[in-house]
């Protein structure tokens, strides 16, 4: 009865590796998960890192201020340490943020945005070599923008059930950005001409 369900089915916690994720819909069942958590890692002689426990307060904002409320005046523990609330957290290459689903995704797009511009320009420099340029440089450049960068952008997007205009806008930017950078044209240059 701790455990949240889906219809009638009920939603383990989430374990690959060292990284948990347990679902709760109310804070007792919060609290007794940490409760059940900690006993299992007890059982096994092992130990959480107390800096990356925590806990995301998703909902509406109501309800996340009352909780907030009673986890200041009986802070949530496990073991014998108090679990921190996170903003946001990356479990699996995905980052879930309290603002809910389209707030997650925008989040996951702008963690990999830094990885994916250098890839962007580590695909330039492949291009600009002398050899890619006698075996068509663009098209290699187009073959590693499709096989290698965006896979990697996009990684579980299937997933990604609401997104928001500003994550598109995100997106769009990375792509011209790769544009330009593999046609060498300056940020002036129109979109249109892209």
């Amino acid at each position: 009865s701790d455990e949240i369900c889906y219809g009638n089915v009920r939603l383990q916690p989430v374990i690959f590796q060292d990284d948990i994720l347990r679902l709760s819909d109310s804070l007792a069942s919060a609290r007794v998960g940490h409760v059940k958590l900690n006993a299992v890692m007890g059982q096994k002689k092992l130990k959480f890192n107390s800096e990356k426990t925590g806990f995301i307060l998703m909902g509406e904002e109501i309800a996340k201020n009352r909780n907030r409320l009673l986890i200041k005046r009986s802070p949530v523990k496990c073991g014998d340490f108090e679990v921190i609330e996170k903003l946001s957290d990356k479990y699996l290459g995905d980052v879930f943020h309290e603002d809910g689903l389209a707030a997650s995704v925008r989040a996951t797009v702008k963690d990999r945005q830094g990885k994916v511009k250098a890839a962007i320009l580590e695909a330039a420099a492949i291009v600009e070599d002398l050899r890619s340029q006698c075996v068509g440089g663009f098209m290699a450049a187009v073959d590693l923008w499709e096989l290698a960068i965006i896979p990697t952008l996009l990684y579980n997007a299937s997933t990604w059930t609401e997104v928001d205009d500003e994550t598109i806008e995100i997106l769009e930017e990375l792509q011209l950005f790769f544009l330009r950078m593999i046609l060498r044209v300056p940020v002036s240059t129109p979109k249109a001409a892209l």
